[in-house]
């Protein structure tokens, strides 16, 4: 894990929080040697709680700290996240993993994990096939494609190999070239690693909204944070990941609650207003972006059905009637949404 303590203080606990359910979740749950870089102060909560779960911690700040400035303009920074500003410490701290091949010196394999996990069963050398580069999962969908990018939230690196690929794209930040790909080192990992990368199994990087899965070893809570909000969870989450996260799979939100429960009892906190108002927000997105396809849907076949009834000089009968009924669809719909 890689941890830098921001400037702006308002997420602190959050992201305290996080951490404490990572770490108290691989205490709990795994025989993993916890290994965090550090980035912030000694006299801080993040660094009390580091300390508190017996955690080798290494101080370390991001070694091209001063290229984030020089690649990533307001220019670029707007067109990313739609924000011309931005937290550049904190942003360091998640590119502080491509330090992480020139810091590890013992092990040829490295598993790194963002905080934002649970750690549901041990986890074993033996489990996972080293790469020859790079072990990922998908972004989103459970299915990969061709031109998908992978999520980097969990990685398990070929520290020699890795090293080269995060030479790279210092290279690349040390000219000023931001990355074109999906945000920030995410997407550099993407380009420099594209097509080399061997697929991490499902269950080392499971999505809460991927619904319920008693095999899965790694929780990782992609988007929203349990207990945040859009502006807090990220540097370009918005409302509609939401979309994306249930599409073709709406059923599994039970599931998504459930590990948000689940969350919160490591806390030993009731946030159930908390994930009540979360899970309201979440289903109404998903249902209203529902209807809008039907609308959008039915909107189509009424102006298809409206150009054949002009093309045959409204003289087809089929045409006329189709386009009428249609119409009569559209503003029931309207009006009953």
């Amino acid at each position: 894990m890689c941890v830098a303590v921001g400037d702006d203080s308002s997420t602190t606990e959050l992201y305290s929080d996080l951490l404490t359910v990572a770490l108290k979740s691989a205490r709990q749950n795994t025989s993993l040697d916890l290994v965090v870089l550090y980035d912030g102060p000694k006299e801080h909560r993040i660094y009390d709680i580091l300390c508190r779960y017996n955690v080798k911690i290494i101080e370390h700040p991001f070694s091209h700290f001063d290229c984030l400035k020089k690649t990533f303009t307001p220019d670029i920074l707007l067109s990313k996240t739609g924000k011309s500003s931005i937290d550049f410490k904190k942003l360091s701290g998640t590119f502080m993993r491509l330090d992480i091949p020139f810091i590890e010196k013992g092990e040829d394999y490295v598993l790194y994990t963002d905080v934002d996990v649970i750690f549901n069963r041990d986890i074993k050398d033996l489990d996972l096939l080293n790469p020859k580069l790079v072990a990922a999962g998908p972004e989103v969908s459970q299915d990969y494609y061709i031109g998908d990018i992978f999520n980097a939230g969990i990685l398990y690196m070929n520290v020699k190999a890795m090293r080269k690929k995060c030479e790279e794209i210092f290279s690349l930040m040390e000219q000023g070239i931001p990355n074109k790909t999906n945000l920030f080192d995410q997407g550099y990992i993407n380009e420099v690693c594209e097509n080399e990368f061997d697929f991490l199994p499902l269950e080392y990087n499971w999505k809460p909204y991927w619904g319920l899965n008693e095999n899965a070893y790694i929780i990782h809570f992609h988007g929203i944070k349990p207990g945040g909000t859009a502006d807090t969870s990220g540097f370009a989450v918005n409302p509609s990941l939401y979309e994306s996260m249930f599409r073709g799979h709406r059923y599994d939100f039970a599931g998504y609650l459930v590990y948000l429960k689940n969350y919160f009892s490591y806390l030993d906190k009731n946030a159930d207003d908390w994930i009540f108002n979360h899970g309201k927000e979440v289903f109404k997105y998903i249902s209203d972006s529902y209807k809008r396809k039907i609308f959008w849907k039915i909107r189509n076949k009424y102006y298809k059905y409206l150009l054949l009834n002009f093309l045959t000089f409204s003289t087809s009968h089929r045409f006329r009637i189709r386009k009428n009924e249609l119409q009569r669809e559209l503003k029931k719909f309207s009006s009953e949404n």
